[in-house]
C-alpha cells in the first residue's frame, strides 16, 4: 500500500528519546509551531516529501504513557484517537529499552500502522548493550528500524518503511502480554463496547484495555449506558477476585512482559555493569558540595566571555564599522544625490541611529545563545534543574520550573510558553508571573550600552552579573508574595529524568543559534525599525507637526510625552524626558531603549554615544536606570503571551502594575542609598 498525498504521521515518544532531534532532521525548515485548538499546548508540525507524496508530520508532546495526567498527555492521546494518523512513528531510546516499551505497547494496542525507530543505537556499544532487532521485531509484530537521529543515520530507511508499511497485526497477539483470564476479560469488554467504538472511531482494543485500567475519560467518550457499565464492572470484579486491584493488573502484566522481552532481546557485556560516562560525571556535577559552586562558576564564565573583553571587543568592532564606515558613507552618498535634509536625518539619525545601535550588540547575543545551546544540548541544563529544585522549593516551585525560567533569560515569551509543560496549574501560573523578572536577551544591549559608558570593563561585567542576580532575588521576593496571597496550596513533587551527557553537534548548535538570531533580526527589521522611525519623527516635530530646528528637541512631541512621566521618575535619579521616553518605547520592545537613547542623544561628529550619555546620567542614576529596566513590566509581546497563557486579562494586568511598582521601589532604593554612599565617600 502506498500512502496518499494527505497522509499524516504522528511522531510519538518518551521525553529525552531524541524525538525532537528526529523531527528536526525529517522536516528541516518546513516546520510550523502553534497551539492545539482550545489549549495552550505547543503544536509542532512539518512536511516531508517521500516519493512524490507530501507527508505531514505532527510532533506530539513527549509522554511516558497514554494514561493522561497532564494537558500534554491529553493532547497526544486525543490526536491519536481523533486525528486518526495514517502511521505512528514511535521513537524509542535504544539505551533504555525497558522504560520505552510501556508506551510502545500502548500505541500498538491502538491498532494503527506503526513503525518503531530504535534511536541512539550508536551509543549501545558504549553502554555495553546489544539488541537483537529482528527478534524484537518478531515479538512486537511491528517493523523496527535502527537509527541515530543525532548522527543522521538510518532516517531515510525509517521513512521508507513508514511509507510502505501496510498494516499492524500486533493486536492479534495480545495473549503474549496478558494472562489468559485477563485477555479473555479484555475481549469480553471489547464485545460490549464494539458498537460505541465503531460509532466514535475509537480503537476497540485500546478502549477495552483503558476501561479495564479504570480510565474514566474513555468511558465518558463512549457514553456507556447503565447496562454496559454494570457488565464491565462485573468483569473487572471477577478479575479483582483473582488478581487484586484491577487498576494495577494491566500495568503489572505489561511490565512483566517487558521484562521478559528485554531479557530475550537485550544482551549485556561486562561494560553494562560498569558506571557509564554520564554517571561518572554526575558524581561530580551533582555532588552536594561541588554542584552549586560549579554551576555558579560556569555561569560566571559565560557572563565574562559574553560581556567582558571578548564580547565587548566584538560589539565595539561592529559598532565602529557601522558608525565609522557605513553611516558616514551612506550620509555622503545621500547628500551628493541631493536628498532632502529631513530624509538624510531620517535614514542616518533615525534608522541607522536606532536599528544600527541594536544590531551592534549582535555578537554578544550570538555568544550568549551559543553558550546556552551548548549547556542545553550537552545535558547539563537538566542537571541544573535538578540542582535548583531545593532553592525553588522555598519559592513554592520545583526544579521543573527551572527550564521555563531559564528560557526566560533568552526571551520572556519563550519562557512563558515553556511553562505549559508544568503539570500543576498553580506552579504553571506562578512560573509565568515570575519569568519577566529574569533578564531576557533583549535587555542585554541596554546593559551593555550603559555599563560600557560608566564602568571599566571588569566592573561592567560585575555590574551586568549583579543585575541578573538582582532579578533572581526580586523574583524570589515576588514568589513569596504569591505564596502568601494567590497561590497558597502545596506544590507538586519534582520528578525528572536526567538524559545522558552528549557532545553538542555543530548542526544542532547552528540550528538553535540561527533560529534565535533570525528572531532577533526580524524584530530589528520590523518592530524596531518602525519604532525608530516613529521616535525620529516625534523627536523632529512638535505637536503642530512643524519640524524643529536642531537643538530644540525639548519642544518635540517626544519631549511632551516624556515630561508627563518626569515627576514619577525624578526620585529615581532619571527625571529627564529622554530617559522617560526610552522607558516608554521599551514597553514595545526592550531593545528599543537602546535605539531611543541613540536617537535622542545623537552624538556630534568625533564624539561617542558613551560620552553623550555621561552628560545626562551619573553613575548612580545610570545604575538606577538599569535596575528599573531590569524589573519593570515586560514588552508588549510578552504581556500578550502572559495574558493568553494565564487565561486572565485581570491577573496579567494586575501583575503588570505590581511588577512596575516593584521596579520603581528597587530603583528608588538603589538611587537614594547610592547617592548617600557617594556623598559619604566624598566627605571622607
Amino acid at each position: 500500500m502506498v500512502i496518499n498525498l494527505s497522509s499524516v504521521y504522528a511522531l510519538v515518544g518518551n521525553p529525552n528519546s531524541g524525538k525532537t532531534t528526529l523531527f528536526n532532521e525529517i522536516t528541516g525548515s518546513n516546520q510550523h509551531v502553534g497551539n492545539w485548538p482550545g489549549v495552550t499546548v505547543e503544536k509542532k508540525e512539518g512536511y516531508v516529501k517521500l516519493r512524490g507524496a507530501d507527508i505531514r508530520v505532527v510532533d506530539l508532546p513527549g509522554l511516558y504513557s497514554l494514561s493522561p495526567c497532564s494537558a500534554e498527555e491529553r493532547v497526544a492521546r486525543g490526536f491519536l484517537i481523533n486525528g486518526k494518523p495514517d502511521v505512528i512513528l514511535n521513537v524509542v531510546d535504544a539505551t533504555n529499552l525497558e522504560r520505552s516499551m510501556y508506551l510502545t505497547l500502548q500505541l500498538a494496542e491502538m491498532g494503527r500502522p506503526m513503525v518503531v525507530a530504535l534511536n541512539m543505537t550508536d551509543m549501545l556499544k558504549k553502554r555495553g548493550l546489544d539488541i537483537n532487532v529482528k527478534l524484537l521485531e518478531d515479538r512486537l509484530g511491528v517493523p523496527i528500524c535502527s537509527i541515530s537521529a543525532r548522527q543522521v543515520q538510518g532516517i531515510q530507511k525509517f521513512l521508507e518503511i513508514a511509507h510502505r508499511y501496510p498494516n499492524n497485526k500486533y493486536c492479534d497477539n495480545n495473549e503474549k502480554i496478558y494472562s489468559k483470564p485477563v485477555a479473555d476479560a479484555i475481549k469480553k469488554i471489547e464485545e460490549i463496547i464494539s458498537n460505541g467504538c465503531k460509532g466514535r472511531g475509537i480503537p476497540k482494543r485500546f478502549a477495552a484495555v483503558r476501561l479495564f485500567d479504570d480510565d474514566d475519560e474513555i468511558g465518558n467518550l463512549l457514553h456507556l449506558d447503565d447496562d454496559e457499565k454494570r457488565s464491565i464492572n462485573k468483569i473487572m470484579a471477577e478479575a479483582e477476585a483473582r488478581y487484586g486491584e484491577h487498576d494495577i493488573i494491566i500495568a503489572e502484566q505489561k511490565y512483566k512482559y517487558i521484562g521478559r522481552l528485554c531479557k530475550e532481546c537485550v544482551k549485556r557485556n561486562g561494560k553494562a555493569d560498569a558506571p557509564t560516562g554520564s554517571e561518572k560525571i554526575d558524581r561530580v556535577v551533582t555532588n552536594k558540595y561541588v554542584a552549586l559552586p560549579l554551576f555558579l562558576s560556569v555561569m560566571a564564565l559565560v557572563f565574562y566571555i559574553t560581556f567582558g573583553s571578548i564580547g565587548a571587543w566584538m560589539s565595539e568592532s561592529l559598532k565602529n564599522i557601522i558608525y565609522d564606515l557605513i553611516v558616514p558613507g551612506f550620509n555622503n552618498m545621500l547628500v551628493r544625490a541631493g536628498v532632502a535634509d529631513w530624509a538624510v536625518s531620517l535614514c542616518c539619525d533615525g534608522i541607522f541611529g536606532g536599528v544600527g545601535s541594536i544590531v551592534a550588540f549582535l555578537p554578544q547575543l550570538l555568544l550568549l545563545f551559543l553558550f546556552l545551546s551548548i549547556l542545553e544540548d550537552s545535558g547539563y541544563m537538566a542537571r541544573a534543574a535538578f540542582l535548583m529544585d531545593k532553592p525553588l522549593n522555598k519559592s513554592g516551585l520545583s526544579g521543573r520550573s527551572f527550564v521555563p525560567l531559564l528560557m526566560g533569560f533568552g526571551c520572556t515569551v519563550s519562557g512563558v510558553m515553556a511553562a505549559r509543560t508544568l503539570n500543576s496549574m498553580r506552579e504553571r501560573r506562578m512560573t509565568i508571573l515570575l519569568t519577566p523578572f529574569l533578564s531576557c536577551s533583549a535587555k542585554m544591549p541596554v546593559y551593555a550600552m550603559i555599563s560600557a559608558a560608566f564602568f571599566p570593563k571588569q566592573m561592567a561585567v560585575m555590574v551586568v552579573a549583579s543585575l541578573y542576580a538582582v532579578g533572581l532575588a526580586v523574583g524570589a521576593v515576588a514568589a513569596g508574595i504569591l505564596q502568601k496571597t494567590l497561590f497558597k496550596k502545596e506544590h507538586t513533587p519534582f520528578l525528572m529524568e536526567l538524559p545522558p551527557y552528549r557532545l553538542p553537534t555543530p548542526k544542532t548548535l547552528w540550528r538553535n543559534m540561527s533560529q534565535r538570531v533570525w528572531d532577533f533580526m526580524v524584530r530589528a527589521g520590523t518592530v524596531l525599525l518602525l519604532a525608530s522611525v516613529i521616535i525620529w519623527f516625534m523627536r523632529e516635530f512638535d505637536f503642530s507637526l512643524h519640524r524643529l530646528p536642531s537643538g530644540y528637541g525639548k519642544d518635540s512631541i517626544l519631549a511632551g510625552i516624556g515630561y508627563l512621566l518626569v515627576p514619577i521618575l525624578k526620585p529615581l535619579g532619571i527625571g529627564f524626558w529622554q530617559a522617560a521616553v526610552a522607558l516608554v518605547t521599551g514597553l514595545i520592545a526592550k531593545e528599543a531603549i537602546v535605539g531611543t537613547l541613540s536617537i535622542l542623544y545623537n552624538p556630534a561628529a568625533g564624539t561617542s554615544i558613551s560620552a553623550a550619555l555621561q552628560q545626562a546620567f551619573t553613575p548612580v542614576s545610570a545604575l538606577s536606570f538599569l535596575v528599573f529596566v531590569l524589573l519593570y513590566s515586560p514588552c508588549l509581546a510578552a504581556f500578550s503571551t502572559m495574558r493568553r497563557e494565564l487565561h486572565s486579562t485581570k491577573l496579567a494586568l494586575g501583575w503588570w502594575l505590581v511588577q512596575s511598582g516593584m521596579a520603581w521601589t528597587a530603583a528608588f532604593i538603589v538611587y537614594q542609598f547610592g547617592t548617600l554612599a557617594a556623598n559619604i565617600i566624598r566627605l571622607i
